[in-house]
C-alpha cells in the first residue's frame, strides 16, 4: 500500500511538472488578451468616445465609403459634367438624410457646406444642404423646460413671464426661442441640448478621419472649427466672451448702430452652462445674404446669376480634374482687408476733423 501510494505521490508530482508550463502559457495568453482589450477599451474611449460613438462612426461609414469609391471611380473615368451633377444630386440627398439622422455634429457640417465655408463644395450640394441653415428639426418643448429649470432650480415662469414653445431656429448644439423676462426685456434663449457635448467629440474624430483621407481641402476648417466648439459646450463662457467682444469692437467704433457690426448683448446674470439669454437682434438670414452676394459679383462681371454660377462651377470641377487645392483667402489677405477697413475709418475720422476744423 505504501509503494502505491508513493507511486500515485510520484505520477502526480510528474504530471503537475509536465502541466506546469501548460498552465504558465495559459495565464501569459490570459494576460495578453486582458492587456489588449483594456487598450481597446481605451482606444474606444480616447480615440471613438465608446459604443453609442461607435455606433455613430459605423453608421456614418456606411454611406460615406461606398460613395467616396464612387466619386473617385468618376474622378478616374473623368466622367462628363452630367454624370457629376447626377451623382452630386442623389449623393447629397443620401447625406442630408445621414445628417437628419444622426443629428449632433453632423448637422455642423451640413451647415459649412451649405456656405461653402472652404470654397470646397459644389453648387448642388450647398442647395440640398441649406434646409440645415434654419430648419434643422428641433427638440420637443417639455425636453427645453427640464434643461432650463433644472440650471435655475425654479420653475420657468419665475425667470420669464412669457416663453414661446416654438423654437424660431435649431442647429446643432441647441434651439433658440423668443422670451420676455419679468421686467420687461425682449430677449431670445438659446437651450444647449442633452448629451451634445461628448456626441461632438465623438462625431469630430470621425468626420476628421474620413477628410483626411477622402477631403484634405476640409481638413483645415474643420479643426478650426473643432477648437471653437470646444469653447462653447458652456452658455456663461460664451456669454462672458460675447460681451467682451461686443464692448472691444464699440470701442474701436467698429460695432453698434449704424457701424460695420452689431453684437448682441448677453443678459449674464440669467446664464448657465446650458441656458443662454440675450438681446434679439433682428437681421436677414446667411443663405438669403450669400445669395445677394452672388448676385452683386454676377452683376460687377456683366453676367446673369445662373451663367456666373455655371462658370464658376466649371472652374471648380476644373481644379479638381488637375488636382489643384480650393481655398479661401489666406491669412494675409485677411490682414489686407482689416488694414483697408482701418485706412478707411481714419479718412473718415479726418475728413470730419478737417470740417469741424
Amino acid at each position: 500500500m505504501r509503494l502505491l501510494s508513493s507511486g500515485a505521490k510520484h505520477a502526480s508530482e510528474q504530471t503537475k511538472t509536465k502541466t506546469n508550463p501548460m498552465l504558465k502559457y495559459s495565464l501569459i495568453a490570459i494576460g495578453s488578451a486582458a492587456t489588449a482589450s483594456a487598450a481597446a477599451v481605451k482606444f474606444m474611449h480616447d480615440e471613438v468616445g465608446g459604443m453609442d460613438a461607435l455606433n455613430r462612426t459605423v453608421n456614418f461609414y456606411s454611406l460615406a465609403i461606398p460613395k467616396y469609391i464612387q466619386y473617385r471611380a468618376h474622378m478616374f473615368l473623368d466622367s462628363d459634367d452630367e454624370l457629376w451633377d447626377e451623382l452630386d444630386k442623389e449623393t447629397s440627398q443620401q447625406g442630408l438624410d445621414k445628417i437628419l439622422e444622426l443629428r449632433g455634429f453632423y448637422i455642423k457640417s451640413g451647415q459649412m457646406c451649405a456656405a461653402n465655408i472652404g470654397n470646397g463644395f459644389p453648387t448642388i450640394w450647398q442647395e440640398t444642404m441649406s434646409i440645415l441653415q434654419d430648419q434643422c428639426p428641433s427638440k420637443p418643448f417639455p425636453v427645453v423646460r427640464s434643461i432650463i429649470e433644472a440650471d435655475y432650480g425654479k420653475p420657468l415662469e419665475q425667470v420669464f413671464v412669457s416663453f414661446e414653445e416654438e423654437p424660431i431656429g435649431a442647429a446643432s448644439i441647441g434651439q433658440v426661442h423668443r422670451a420676455k423676462l419679468h421686467n420687461g426685456k425682449e430677449v431670445v434663449v438659446k437651450v444647449m441640448y442633452p448629451e451634445v457635448e461628448d456626441l461632438f467629440r465623438g462625431d469630430v474624430r470621425t468626420i476628421k478621419m474620413f477628410c483626411q483621407v477622402a477631403q484634405p481641402v476640409h481638413v483645415p476648417p474643420l479643426e478650426e472649427v473643432e477648437r471653437q466648439f470646444m469653447t462653447e459646450f458652456d452658455y456663461v463662457q460664451e456669454a462672458i466672451q460675447m460681451d467682451n467682444v461686443r464692448k472691444n469692437l464699440e470701442k474701436a467704433g467698429l460695432a453698434g448702430k449704424n457701424k460695420l457690426s452689431v453684437v448682441p448683448k448677453p443678459f449674464l446674470e440669467f446664464c448657465t452652462k446650458r441656458v443662454l439669454v440675450m438681446e434679439e437682434l433682428k437681421g436677414e438670414k446667411l443663405p438669403d445674404a450669400l445669395k445677394k452676394d452672388i448676385e452683386l459679383y454676377a452683376e460687377s462681371a456683366g453676367m446673369a446669376v445662373d451663367k456666373f454660377k455655371a462658370q464658376e462651377e466649371a472652374k471648380i470641377r476644373d481644379m479638381k480634374r488637375k488636382g489643384e487645392d480650393i481655398s479661401g483667402p489666406s491669412a494675409e489677405e485677411f490682414d489686407m482687408y482689416i488694414k483697408l477697413i482701418k485706412a478707411k475709418k481714419r479718412a473718415e475720422n479726418l475728413a470730419v476733423c478737417l470740417h469741424n476744423c
